[in-house]
């Protein structure tokens, strides 16, 4: 393939073959990653100011509050995976 990379990935029953191309558009994988990290934002800040208010942790039932604590947690995870 014109001396592009190639790597080959194990799978049961055979292995997959892997070639590094220019198709792949790095500022694109970038832009992408930011557009997430900004939605992810969004969510954070959303479920942080649902558990700050008083009215909602009081009067909303037990497992609404902490499935908004379980989605909290997971942006937050998501978040820190995609780094800096």
């Amino acid at each position: 393939m014109n001396g592009d990379v190639e790597t080959s990935v194990a799978i049961p029953g055979g292995a997959v073959q892997i070639y590094a191309t220019e198709a792949i558009d790095a500022g694109e994988a970038e832009r992408r990653r930011q557009e997430k990290r900004v939605q992810l934002e969004g969510e954070v800040a959303r479920a942080q100011g649902k558990l700050a208010n008083e009215q909602f942790v009081t009067k909303a039932p037990p497992e609404v509050v902490q499935a908004e604590r379980d989605k909290l947690e997971r942006f937050q995870a998501e978040l820190e995976e995609l780094g800096e």
